[in-house]
């Protein structure tokens, strides 16, 4: 499944054979560290790339929102939670 999932990330071409590569705590070190980024912008981008990754593995997306939500900028996690239901969008955003 992994490399099937490389595949399509670098088929894409939108970055996320990044993210698709890594493993684990590896993978979520990626996450975080472009959540990092202080502008609006890169918020955007930071939420599109966690909504994307999350399409691929939604248990993955589940796993580093817990961990990082709290330190997520609400742009970016308005992005990551855009496509899951409305009840899971609610309990994100009141976290």
């Amino acid at each position: 499944m992994g490399g099937q999932r490389q595949s399509l990330a670098r088929a894409r071409g939108d970055g996320l054979d990044l993210v698709a590569s890594a493993h684990g705590q590896s993978r979520r070190n990626v996450l975080a560290g472009r959540a990092l980024y202080q502008t609006d912008l890169m918020h955007k981008a930071v939420g599109w790339m966690l909504r994307e990754a999350g399409a691929l593995d939604r248990e993955a997306l589940r796993d580093f929102l817990s961990a990082f939500h709290k330190r997520l900028p609400r742009t970016a996690l308005r992005y990551a939670i855009e496509h899951m239901d409305p009840e899971e969008r609610r309990k994100w955003m009141e976290k």
